[in-house]
């Protein structure tokens, strides 16, 4: 198996690698371990430093303009102007990310080829309209580094790194970054011919066919009303036993506006909507709708849109073609600083009259 890790403050590929595990599932959300962090399992073909992943738009500029938090490191998304993350569109198995670099819009397919036994990792970009060069860090110098076909972009060598160089007068284009480790460049160049070229991207933000087609029933459990208040119980399917196990510690609610249906997240990633909440609560149909975000826990319905809270921004869900499943997680905002240690949760989410949304961001305890 190949991975891929996106840095969304940057807009950089923090590191690509494979293995048969994706990381070590060690942490304060995954087995409560205090004070660790989660890390990589396997062999890492490269790994890219903090900081921007594409050139300040304007000039070749990779030096990172955020301040510096009391342990010396960068937190906090780059200027908006600069590059913002405005997304992950999901279609079966793939992932486009959305974002933009200056003025120019850009989806992003990351994927893994197979040639002559080798692991390639490739980076499918579709580049809007820029009216500056755009200059993005591939990679360290120690791995190969091609282009996929022939392309107006280029690829040089600049402080260690190889840069995917994009000429305005060029865009809108689409390219194909091909890279490998272990792997000398000659050969990279010959295979990186015989890949398919860049693609559009175009046609995987509409929706794609379900992922977890299979619903969990259960049933419900009516309160007493012989006191002042009568709390019904929505009786969640067995912990562990759903056909993706996953860990169903439920982590914020809201109902929608029929009544009969709640939408419901977990602390490890998951949304759910389960029906038939109203009446005698004979069956609890529970359909999980997303996976995959960053420890939600805050969760509000607006005008029957999904919001969630999660550590890294606050998320808007977009179902495209009405399956029932979000093909389109937003970044509705994500001013907000994240960084690595264990208590900086973001909890709660909660609207005024005004529309502003509210949630409590708990920071470093030390």
């Amino acid at each position: 198996r190949a991975w891929m890790l996106y840095d969304h403050d940057t807009m950089r590929v923090a590191a690509a690698w494979t293995g048969v595990k994706f990381v070590d599932w060690r942490g304060i959300a995954f087995d409560g371990s205090h004070h660790m962090h989660t890390g990589i399992v396997g062999e890492k073909a490269f790994v890219n430093p903090i900081g921007p992943g594409w050139a300040q738009p304007g000039t070749a500029s990779l030096v990172d303009p955020r301040f510096l938090g009391r342990d010396g490191k960068p937190y906090g998304p780059l200027p908006r102007e600069w590059t913002h993350f405005q997304g992950a569109y999901f279609h079966s198995n793939k992932v486009v990310v959305a974002y933009t670099v200056g003025d120019a819009s850009v989806l992003e397919l990351p994927g893994v080829e197979m040639r002559d036994g080798l692991n390639v990792f490739s980076r499918t970009l579709n580049i809007g309209k820029s009216a500056n060069d755009l200059f993005m860090r591939i990679a360290p110098e120690t791995v190969a580094v091609a282009l996929a076909g022939k392309s107006a972009a280029s690829v040089a060598a600049s402080n260690g790194f190889h840069l995917l160089r994009i000429p305005a007068a060029a865009t809108p284009l689409n390219v194909k970054v091909l890279v490998a480790a272990g792997i000398n460049a000659p050969l990279l160049a010959e295979l990186a011919s015989a890949s398919s070229p860049a693609a559009s991207l175009e046609p995987l933000i509409h929706g794609g066919p379900p992922r977890w087609t299979t619903p969990l029933v259960t049933r419900g459990k009516l309160g007493s009303d012989d006191g002042p208040f009568a709390a019904d119980e929505l009786t969640t399917p067995a912990p562990m036993a759903n056909p993706w196990q996953t860990w169903m510690r439920f982590s914020g609610f809201d109902f929608f506006k029929d009544g009969r249906r709640a939408a419901i997240c977990t602390w490890n990633g998951d949304v759910w909507i389960v029906s038939g909440v109203d009446g005698d609560l004979a069956e609890l149909t529970w359909k999980r709708i997303a996976s995959g975000l960053f420890q939600p826990l805050g969760l509000k319905i607006v005008d029957e849109t999904i919001y969630v809270t999660c550590r890294d921004q606050i998320a808007r869900l977009h179902d495209f073609n009405s399956d029932d499943e979000i093909d389109y997680v937003e970044n509705f905002n994500n001013d907000h600083q994240v960084t690595e240690h264990f208590h900086e949760f973001a909890t709660g989410l909660q609207t005024d009259r005004e529309g502003n949304f509210y949630y409590a961001k708990c920071a470093r305890d030390r």
